[in-house]
């Protein structure tokens, strides 16, 4: 696989670390080195996405397996970040 020949997906790219992702993806999609798919809910502000940057929208509710299969088509790395009220980490301290 070349530079550039690869296609990453992002879901939750809005978040504290999802936008801090985004935005060095960003750089490296608009450098050509990779291809960047932003996923998102209906709902989901996307104004802050670069015009060159595609979107697809992700119903992470649907009962469906299509629904994602149709969303996640031609992406080989997938990145989600989600945000969690709780940590339960290996080796965290309470």
């Amino acid at each position: 696989m070349s530079v550039g020949s690869f296609t990453v997906g992002l879901l939750g790219h809005n978040g504290m670390i999802g936008s801090k992702l985004a935005a060095e993806l960003t750089s490296l999609h608009q450098s050509g080195r990779l291809n960047l798919v932003v996923l998102h809910r209906a709902s989901s502000d996307i104004s802050m996405v670069a015009d060159d940057i595609e979107t697809r929208v992700i119903d992470l509710e649907a009962e469906d397996g299509s629904a994602y299969d149709t969303a996640i088509a031609g992406i080989q790395i997938l990145m989600y970040v989600s945000q969690s009220a709780t940590c339960s980490c290996p080796g965290e301290r309470s």
